[in-house]
């Protein structure tokens, strides 16, 4: 294991950074750094190579702040890169104050979490590298988003929605790299929703509920607590099961009853 951290690095962006833009010229690119792009063949950046291209765009960007985590077992500095807008940098301390606060919540009121939640920023980390000799990256992500589909997915149906997932799971990563900033909206979305509670119940058209009762990711119980709230809301399938066998997916073998389902509440509506 004595390389084992030989190529550990962190890259943290922080969400909700206005739309400020900076040149390119700005900013001296991998192949201008290292003659050669990444992925190029027969090209693998070394640690300090890597360390020195960082340290470049800590001194050309104001939107990047390299930070000295720590060492590795060979001594080595690990750093980690935050990008955000410059206005967020310079207030990097409260937002790490805040998450503090948020992640302990020592004496804090609903009400004061609520506040720090809307001053804060939503905080994605990234790190690679972690066993200097592993260079896929790229195909693990692949394979850890089908095992996402896979874990919050229907279990009834595991077997049938196989290749579904797979395709399913190429599918995001592909389009990931065409929308890169769709997952971190997304993610910025479910960090910034509060409770709905209240809005739920000025909902005034005709609604259908469809939960179904081997959600891993979200309670069925939630699906429950929607249909309560909106006025006049239709609840589909079982009483208390919902669409049976139906996890945080929509298995293909359900989905002619669920349209068919979808289409006689229009009709009523």
């Amino acid at each position: 294991m004595r390389r084992r951290v030989l190529l550990l690095v962190a890259f943290v962006a922080l969400a909700f950074a206005p739309a400020h833009t900076q040149s390119r010229a700005s900013v001296t690119s991998p192949r201008d750094a290292f003659g050669a792009a990444i992925g190029d063949d027969y090209f693998l950046a070394t640690y300090s190579q890597l360390e020195s291209y960082w340290k470049t765009l800590d001194r050309e960007s104001d939107r990047m702040s390299l930070v000295d985590i720590g060492r590795t077992e060979e001594g080595r500095t690990q750093w980690m890169a935050v990008v955000s807008a410059p206005e967020n940098l310079a207030r990097l301390d409260r937002y790490r104050e805040i998450a503090a606060r948020l992640a302990h919540a020592e004496g804090l009121t609903p009400d004061d979490a609520r506040a720090l939640a809307r001053e804060g920023k939503a905080v994605v980390w990234i790190d690679g590298g972690l066993h200097a000799n592993e260079v896929l990256g790229a195909q693990q992500l692949i394979e850890q988003v089908y095992q996402l589909f896979k874990l919050i997915g229907s279990k009834t149906y595991a077997e049938e929605e196989e290749p579904n997932r797979r395709a399913l799971a190429r599918a995001g990563y592909e389009r990931s790299l065409g929308h890169p900033g769709g997952g971190l909206r997304q993610v910025a979305a479910i960090l910034g929703a509060l409770d709905r509670t209240e809005a739920l119940k000025g909902v005034t058209v005709p609604a259908l509920v469809i939960h179904g009762n081997e959600d891993a990711l979200i309670n069925i119980s939630g699906g429950h607590a929607t249909h309560k709230e909106i006025p006049g809301a239709v609840w589909y399938g079982h009483p208390e099961n919902g669409a049976e066998g139906m996890g945080h997916d929509l298995p293909l073998p359900l989905l002619d009853g669920i349209a068919a389902g979808i289409l006689a509440h229009l009709k009523r509506g």
